[in-house]
């Protein structure tokens, strides 16, 4: 993933939370909120140079 894929996947986790937090619980959408911060995190990293061979974990949905 790029770092533009990163930054659409925290996007779409941070939209998904707001659309349908009310349906999950407080713990689901704090690990959303953490999971888009990781995507986020990345980006950064791989703008900065770091390296970035790793697939994404899968099992948050990200409206993609």
């Amino acid at each position: 993933m790029t770092p533009a894929d990163h930054i659409a996947r925290a996007e779409n986790i941070l939209r998904d939370t707001r659309d349908l937090g009310s349906e999950w619980d407080q713990g689901e959408r704090v690990a959303m909120a953490l999971a888009a911060m990781c995507d986020a995190l990345i980006a950064i990293a791989v703008e900065l140079g770091a390296p970035h061979t790793a697939e994404p974990v899968s099992g948050a949905s990200s409206g993609q």
